[in-house]
């Protein structure tokens, strides 16, 4: 590859315009081995991040905690989210990260009490 730098982020701000818009090979753009990426967080100012937490039987039997009938929601701010590779800072309060694997789900429009017949609905 070349030295030309290609500043996606002007053809696409985030991740929403991005996948409005389709993948780069239709929209002209270059096609980058994945190593030349700087990955950052899918959606940069997120309005929430709501987790489930003890969502894993095995994590659950390491912290010696009971399974509950219940899933354990948090929520982190919008600026704990880094890009693939990036540095973990731990607050002063910390001494370890804990690592485990993540699933995110991106919601693209706002929804209140949807009913499950409703859910898949575009």
């Amino acid at each position: 590859m070349d030295d030309q730098i290609i500043d996606l982020g002007l053809m696409y701000p985030d991740l929403i315009s991005f996948l409005a818009h389709g993948n780069l090979s239709a929209a002209g753009g270059p096609a980058l081995p994945a190593s030349e990426v700087q990955w950052l967080p899918p959606i940069p100012k997120p309005g929430k991040v709501v987790c489930v937490g003890l969502n894993y039987r095995s994590h659950i039997a390491l912290l010696d905690e009971p399974v509950s009938e219940y899933p354990a929601i948090l929520t982190k701010p919008g600026t704990s989210l880094i890009g693939s590779g990036d540095a973990i800072v731990l607050p002063k309060v910390s001494t370890q990260v804990d690592y485990e694997g993540e699933l995110a789900v991106v919601i693209g429009r706002r929804g209140k009490y949807i009913s499950e017949k409703d859910a898949l609905a575009t």
